[in-house]
């Protein structure tokens, strides 16, 4: 007979046909084996501080659902709501794409605005670091967007990370079909080939400017050599009337 123990150690390694990389399974999660992962998973703080985030988040809208005053202990919240005849709504979900609580009968088209674009660092000034800062090389982390929306840009829009979305869709819960983010790409690198193209432009400008200072140069060369010419003209037939002045004196 297999004990706990047993169990426990082949389930630790999952061969690769039975492992799905889809959310479907996650979906589909009794209660218990959700809550088991969703606390294995907190050991890293900032998924903790995610998931107790959107725990708050549903807990208040429920109770406003259920038109009871917010209730900030999370035990009393756990007996409260138990003894409480619900509403009947649909289960709430957490939209991906606009962080706003929806739930899918009032789920229409128009009911979220995300940004189909990435978000970028446009302002370094912008940001005061923290002393575990400092020695960041990257400061396009998930904390300092937070902290610093400002600094950043949608690149679908142009505005800054704290702007509402600028397309217009459904509420999207499944992180595999939400669209933020999946639009638009960083336009920095076009910019900067079109810097590039500019420069390339302006010597080209140069190289005009200089031909054209040539050719200006050209004709007055040219006519410095006719002035030249003419006047050693002058000068061969002048010499032929010295000469003969000359012998009518002697």
């Amino acid at each position: 007979m297999s004990t706990a123990m047993d169990i426990a150690a082949s389930s630790a390694t999952i061969e690769p046909p039975l492992f799905d990389s889809g959310i479907e399974p996650l979906e589909g999660a009794s209660g218990n084996t959700a809550r088991t992962i969703l606390v294995a998973l907190c050991v890293d703080a900032s998924t903790r501080e995610k998931a107790l985030r959107n725990y708050y988040r549903l807990m208040h809208y429920e109770q406003q659902l259920c038109g009871q005053e917010v209730i900030r202990n999370a035990s009393a919240i756990t007996t409260t709501m138990g003894s409480t005849k619900r509403k009947a709504v649909g289960e709430p979900k957490i939209c991906l794409q606009c962080d706003e609580i929806f739930t899918e009968d009032q789920n229409q088209l128009g009911a979220c605005w995300y940004h189909s674009g990435e978000l970028e660092l446009m302002d370094e000034s912008a940001i005061d670091r923290e002393p575990a800062e400092m020695a960041l090389y990257d400061l396009d982390t998930e904390p300092i967007r937070a902290r610093h929306p400002e600094a950043f840009r949608w690149c679908c829009c142009r505005e800054t990370g704290k702007a509402r979305g600028c397309t217009p869709g459904r509420h999207e819960s499944n992180p595999d079909r939400s669209k933020k983010g999946r639009g638009d790409f960083s336009d920095l690198d076009e910019d900067s080939l079109d810097l590039d193209d500019t420069s390339l432009d302006d010597d080209d400008d140069d190289d005009d400017d200089d031909d054209g200072d040539s050719s200006e140069h050209s004709p007055g060369s040219s006519n410095h050599d006719d002035m030249h010419h003419h006047h050693q003209q002058q000068q061969q037939q002048q010499q032929p009337q010295q000469h003969s002045q000359a012998n009518g004196r002697h």
